[in-house]
Formats: structure tokens, C-alpha cells, sequence
């Protein structure tokens, strides 16, 4: 059996630690497939923003997601939004930072968000349809 690295031993969190700390990661993102089937399920409650500018939402995106980028973010634009629902904030992939921007926003805002870190690059990779236009 290989070696394993002093760095990785030294490094590894206790159980009770990463356990916390995956959990709180899991209650923050979603993936690919949890996204399609809540909306596939037309499931209330769940609101998917698109984070991009609104010319690459203009070409691609989401159905039924809406148009939101962090600049955008302000309590004035957001005032009718429903503070009950969890806002699914999305970009162009893992490169992408503009849904973790605007997902940030949002929370400081007292919203519940979750971010779709494959973005519509994952949801394209899966087949899945996508709408254009505003």
C-alpha cells in the first residue's frame, strides 16, 4: 500500500467537524439532477435565478428561471420576492462566480438560497431543454 502524505493526515478534519461542515455544504448547494426533478415536479417554493448578464440569458437558459444578476441585487428590486421560497442561483459552470455572488446577495437580503454550481453547462450536458430570449 502506498504511503499516504503527512499534509493529508495532518490536515484531516475529525469526524464530527466534517460532518458539520458537509452538511452546511449540502444544505447550500444542489446539483443537476435535484434541480430537474423539482422542477420536473413543478415543486412550490423553488425559485431558479439565472446569475449571468442579460445577453447570455438572452441566449440560453433555464425555462422558467428568472434574470437576476448580483448588481442587480438590492432591496428595492427584490421587495416582492416571497421570503418563503429557496432561491437556486446559477451561472456559466464552475468557473463561474456570479451565481455564488448573487446567491450571497440574496442571503444578506434574509433570503433562503441554494446554488447550482454545474450551472447551465451541466444542464445543457444532460440534454436537458433550455429557453431563449428575455
Amino acid at each position: 500500500m502506498p504511503q499516504v502524505s503527512a499534509r493529508i493526515l495532518e490536515n484531516a478534519a475529525q469526524p464530527a467537524e466534517a460532518q458539520r461542515y458537509l452538511a452546511l455544504k449540502l444544505a447550500l448547494e444542489s446539483n443537476v439532477a435535484e434541480v430537474y426533478d423539482a422542477q420536473q415536479a413543478k415543486e412550490a417554493g423553488m425559485v431558479l435565478v439565472d446569475a449571468r448578464n442579460a445577453e447570455s440569458f438572452a441566449e440560453a437558459h433555464i425555462p422558467g428561471a428568472i434574470n437576476l444578476s448580483a448588481k442587480d441585487v438590492t432591496a428595492a428590486a427584490v421587495a416582492s420576492f416571497d421570503k418563503n421560497a429557496v432561491y437556486v442561483t446559477y451561472c456559466g459552470g464552475p468557473a463561474c462566480n456570479a451565481s455564488t455572488k448573487t446567491a450571497e446577495k440574496l442571503a444578506g437580503l434574509g433570503f433562503k438560497v441554494k446554488e447550482f454550481s454545474g450551472g447551465l453547462p451541466k444542464w445543457q450536458e444532460k440534454g436537458y431543454s433550455v429557453q431563449t430570449g428575455a
